[in-house]
């Protein structure tokens, strides 16, 4: 996932300055509208695909499913893994032998006291109590271990269903039902809400125009409104062959009336010199 870089310049400032004593008109620069973000996405894991749920120019939600790959092996061996875990026989067995033995050394000791009971025999019922301890011990971890495994075939096949990461449009399927995958992504996901404006500025406007300075945003495509805003980030590095630096405008679009790759214009109210 990758954020833009700044828009290489593509036009300076138009207007001369205007004479001593006129008001000069204000500058204008061409700007481009860009995916705040966009993500390749791929599967973590090979395998071949059963079907992918969106098309190009489809809306999509942060954890909604966009493909899923075949999966019966993953399938059977959750299942499996989800019955060890329920099964608590050997556990509950493992517990009652264990209690069995613990009440018959505890009675009997009272009874080795009075000779009742020979030594032998109490040190006989006392190691049968310690074996059915490590024996129920052994019982807990064996269920532990059944658990983990349960939650591992859970991610195993948890993996073989590809969600977005975060809101956005499909602009591109690479992939269909059928295919193996392995490295390459399956379709593009591009994030329109926010926008970024990406224009570059001549390094004479450096210090003129900063972080938080208000624009206009005027787009070329047909009836999309203008929008006053701010400037969001300025580039504190200059870029040499074109003596430019960077700055960009952060566009809320929640309704996606901006449509990204659109051309625009940026005006700037700046104060006459």
């Amino acid at each position: 996932m990758s954020n833009h870089s700044y828009f290489p310049l593509l036009t300076v400032m138009a207007l001369t300055a205007a004479p001593v004593g006129v008001q000069a008109a204000e500058p204008d620069y061409l700007c481009q509208v860009t995916a705040s973000e966009r993500i390749d996405l791929a599967s973590q894991v090979p395998g071949v695909i059963d079907k992918i749920m969106v098309e190009r120019g489809d809306k999509v939600v942060a954890g909604q499913v966009v493909a899923r790959l075949r999966a019966d092996v993953e399938r059977v061996a959750f299942e499996l893994a989800q019955a060890r875990a329920a099964n608590e026989t050997a556990l509950l067995a493992r517990q009652a032998k264990l209690d069995f033995a613990t009440r018959k050394y505890e009675r009997n000791i009272t009874l080795a006291a009075s000779n009742v009971v020979s030594a032998n025999e109490l040190d006989s019922m006392r190691t049968d109590r310690d074996i059915a301890n490590q024996e129920y011990a052994a019982a807990v971890a064996a269920f532990k271990e059944a658990q983990i495994e349960l939650r591992k075939a859970q991610v195993e096949l948890d993996l073989r269903t590809i969600r977005s990461p975060m809101p956005g449009v499909v602009t591109e399927r690479k992939l269909t039902s059928g295919d193996l995958v392995r490295d390459q992504p399956l379709v593009v996901i591009q994030r329109i809400d926010p926008l970024f404006v990406e224009l570059s500025l001549p390094v004479s406007t450096m210090g003129t125009i900063a972080k938080g300075s208000p624009v206009r945003v005027t787009f070329s495509t047909p009836g999309v409104a203008p929008v006053d805003t701010t400037i969001t980030l300025i580039d504190s590095v200059i870029d040499a062959p074109s003596d430019t630096f960077g700055a960009r405008i952060v566009l809320q679009n929640p309704d996606g009336a901006v449509p990204a790759g659109t051309k625009c214009h940026v005006t700037f109210d700046l104060p006459t010199r």
